[in-house]
């Protein structure tokens, strides 16, 4: 069983003034990232030989390249600092280091060789942070307790009187994991069909987990997704460079999937410099920040469960990319991203971003998100919370949508950033930047880490609900009503999608689109009515259910189906409670015309009306049945 827990929740030491002009590091050490101009991939490969180092594809789709070295950084030096907690020290121990990354880059710059070559810069969960200890003191609403009021304001119910999402569609979320098997999250997990064995559809079956890439899409046993990375602490030094890809991105689940018990995808109780306590990071945001997004976009719908994902029965792909302090490189982000979009998913969450560092985004990143929207994926991204001028990337390129957040008074939270880049807002809670109390939240699903665990009496690894504040939680609002729209029109480009998503926004004062609010508001009943019916009129529907027959039925009910090209469908039997009671089928058939018969006998249940669904991506048809026993 999940728990409830509450967070005083403050601005962590780091925010104030420090000695550096520089607040975070802002990329990893011992690599740096780079692109081989046309034909010249065996001279660079060539080079990278002469200097020592090593050199692996960001992914089989993208151009861009990682190139690694062993960092040489003085570890018992960095011990002292870290236990004296001298900040300057750590800096300067960062520092010279992060030299020698500069260094390579301008060699290979200078060598005329690469279309571009920079340090591999980190990027960062956009969720407001917190204070470095877990305390189960109180609550941070008037009335008290989880709620969704964020779903109020946004109409949903309005929405999903009109679609509650087709399974078909998939929602990637690229964060720092998800606990697969939570229990208001493992029925909306993505099943890879290419890696599911036995055909069962469910997530991190043993059965499946063969050690083999099934499907030949480059992955071993990416049956939910996949993690970047890996067997990572999220230490700075030792573990950002070089490590193991992991198939498993959950947290615990089937025990030891061999990083150990707990997996370190929980954390390790320590920041990012391997320092107790957070003193230049919190400790161990582990797997929950991905869990909670993943939440509010994919938490299961009408369970009698926690809350309601705003995707409703979108599927929910996951992939990590993030370490447990909430940072990522744009190696694995720009792998991730690949990963989404050549893996099928039409939605990608973005609940991070970068810190301005660089004259310009990191390259790798850029060239992954254009080729994920050439790929007809649906882009959503955060748009950063430190609450100025500007908006982060990648919620600022021109393929994304990008998300700020709203109160519940319906105004631009204080954290959330702004500028000519912002489109829409959804509500991600409120802070105050002074105190750096939260005073709103969102709630969704969560997963303790380490340092909870240490902190709190919690049990890392173990199902929880929580509340959080930020553009982090904004974003999955939008992905969620995103994959809504391609469930009622999966033939939509990204662009027409995001254009319902801006004109159908409820405006804030002053009238029209502004830098502070973007558009609005998203509406999700007025967003879902845009999109109108999914054929045009006179056109042929590329799939067809027909009427059942005989009806009422006793002994067997004949199902007519026809496909206008080959799909992929599901067939089920739900009763008049919404609960599904049977799967009668699933899986491809070529075009052309079926008839289903199914034996009524096995029917378990009385007799009355019964609901056929049929699934398929280009939308579900349903018809009733009444059954007799």
């Amino acid at each position: 069983m999940a728990k409830v827990f509450f967070k005083s929740l403050m601005m962590v030491a780091f925010l104030v003034s420090q000695p550096f002009a520089i607040k975070y590091p802002p990329f990893a050490l011992g690599s740096f990232v780079l692109e081989p101009k046309e034909g010249k991939t065996l001279e660079v490969k060539n080079l990278v030989s002469q200097f020592g180092l090593k050199i692996k594809d960001i992914s089989p789709s993208l151009r861009s390249k990682v190139v690694y070295f062993p960092v040489e950084i003085d570890t018992c030096e960095l011990r002292r600092a870290q236990e004296a907690r001298d900040y300057e020290r750590l800096w300067e121990l960062y520092w010279a280091e992060a030299d020698r990354v500069l260094t390579y880059v301008a060699e290979f710059r200078s060598s005329g060789l690469v279309k571009y070559a920079e340090p591999n810069y980190l990027l960062y969960a956009t969720y407001t942070p917190n204070d470095q200890y877990f305390v189960d003191d109180g609550n941070y609403r008037p009335d008290g307790g989880p709620d969704q009021f964020g779903c109020f304001i946004m109409r949903c119910q309005e929405g999903w009187d009109i679609t509650r999402g087709s399974p078909y569609v998939k929602i990637a979320i690229l964060d720092s994991g998800v606990d697969i098997d939570h229990p208001d999250l493992f029925e909306n997990i993505w099943v890879n069909p290419g890696e599911d064995i036995d055909r069962d559809g469910i997530p991190y079956d043993l059965d499946d987990l063969n050690g083999v890439d099934d499907d030949g899409n480059g992955y071993i046993d990416d049956l939910n997704g996949y993690d970047f990375v890996g067997g990572q602490k999220g230490l700075m030094v030792g573990d950002l460079p070089v490590t193991s890809e992991d198939w498993n991105p959950d947290v615990h689940y089937y025990g030891d999937d061999g990083w150990g018990v707990p997996d370190p995808s929980v954390g390790d109780g320590l920041d990012m410099f391997g320092t107790p306590g957070g003193f230049l990071f919190p400790a161990d945001m582990g797997v929950g920040h991905g869990t909670h997004t993943a939440g509010i976009a994919g938490a299961v719908m009408d369970n009698n469960l926690y809350f309601a994902g705003a995707g409703g029965h979108c599927k929910i792909m996951v992939i990590r990319a993030i370490t447990p302090e909430g940072t990522g490189n744009e190696s694995d982000i720009a792998s991730g991203i690949a990963y989404a979009a050549d893996n099928g998913a039409n939605v990608l969450s973005l609940s991070l971003g970068d810190l301005g560092f660089g004259a310009s985004p990191p390259q790798a990143l850029v060239e992954a998100i254009e080729y994920a929207y050439r790929r007809g994926v649906t882009i959503v991204a955060a748009a950063g919370n430190n609450g100025n001028r500007g908006i982060s990337f990648p919620a600022s390129s021109p393929y994304t949508l990008a998300v700020g957040s709203c109160n519940s008074r319906r105004q631009r939270s204080s954290f959330s950033q702004y500028g000519s880049g912002l489109d829409v807002l959804a509500p991600g809670g409120e802070a105050n930047l002074t105190s750096g109390v939260y005073s709103e939240v969102i709630w969704s699903t969560w997963v303790a880490s380490i340092a909870e665990a240490r902190d709190s009496g919690l049990v890392a690894g173990e199902h929880y609900i929580k509340g959080e504040a930020g553009t982090s939680m904004a974003c999955p609002y939008v992905s969620g009503l995103a994959g809504l729209i391609l469930s009622l029109n999966p033939t939509l480009p990204p662009d027409s999608v995001y254009n319902i998503i801006r004109r159908t926004a409820q405006d804030i004062p002053p009238s029209g689109w502004d830098e502070q609010t973007g558009y609005g508001i998203v509406d999700f009943g007025e967003a879902l009515r845009r999109v109108g019916v999914v054929e045009t009129a006179g056109k042929p529907s590329v799939v067809t259910l027909g009427l059942p027959y005989p009806n009422p039925a006793n002994a067997s009910l004949h199902i007519p189906i026809t496909l206008n090209k080959p799909m992929e469908v599901t067939l089920e039997v739900y009763n008049i409670l919404g609960q599904r009671i049977k799967r009668l089928l699933q899986c491809n058939l070529d075009a052309g015309k079926y008839d289903f018969v199914w034996d009524t006998g096995e029917l378990i249940e009385s007799s009355g009306m019964y609901f056929i669904r049929l699934g398929t991506p280009y939308g579900d048809k349903m018809n009733a049945c009444v059954i007799i026993k």
